[in-house]
């Protein structure tokens, strides 16, 4: 009896409408032949446009391919359920990716600097550099200090190095905190969509 090994990811996004098997999963058999020819196997078909998704499970996979090849066992080595989304293949306007690209770093900038102004407010960074300022040089400060210069740089430099980034330079291979949380909430809204098409019964499981 032949095996044939297939692995697929969590979620996937297509610009077609008919996935067949070698869309959504990789698959490995020591005969080549049923290799190629599950992977041409239709396992979904989008009639909705221009966006949808579905939700896949790994059992309607195995009962399409024993249907074609019955006397080959299926060995999964992926995920469980599948989330494949259709989106049209829309080329979007260059000025208007540009403009959203400028709206979100406007936001995130002037967001975040709102913030540090408001910790500083409230614990009285001033005031202490002032204190500090007095008590080492025995003066009053009549104006910004090196304090609130050194103060700057390293809070520059230590947003660079906790963020891993600068510029468009990675400073190492790690992932940068931004993409280890936008993995985190991907695999939060995917698991989400698996449990709600679940108990919604608009999974395509086997039999269905």
């Amino acid at each position: 009896m032949e095996v044939l090994y297939i692995k697929a990811e969590q979620s996937q996004c297509f610009h077609k409408r008919t996935v067949t098997l070698n869309d959504v999963a990789t698959l490995y058999c020591s005969d080549p032949e049923i290799t190629k020819g599950a992977g041409r196997i239709q396992v979904l078909l989008f009639d909705h446009y221009p966006n949808d998704k579905k939700v896949l499970s790994i059992l309607k996979i195995i009962e399409l391919i024993e249907k074609q090849y019955p006397d080959v066992l299926v060995i999964n080595l992926g995920e469980q359920d599948i989330i494949v989304y259709y989106k049209e293949g829309k080329q979007e306007n260059a000025w208007a990716l540009r403009a959203k690209i400028g709206f979100i770093c406007a936001t995130s900038f002037f967001g975040a600097g709102f913030s540090i102004m408001a910790y500083n407010m409230d614990v009285s960074a001033e005031d202490l550099f002032s204190k500090i300022y007095y008590l080492v040089t025995g003066k009053l400060a009549t104006g910004p200090t090196l304090l609130e210069l050194m103060y700057s740089l390293g809070l520059a430099v230590g947003v660079v190095v906790f963020f891993n980034h600068a510029a468009n330079k990675k400073l190492s291979d790690d992932p940068t905190p931004f993409e280890v949380q936008m993995r985190m909430y991907e695999e939060n809204v995917n698991s989400t969509l698996i449990t709600g098409a679940g108990r919604k019964q608009e999974e395509y499981d086997a039999d269905s």
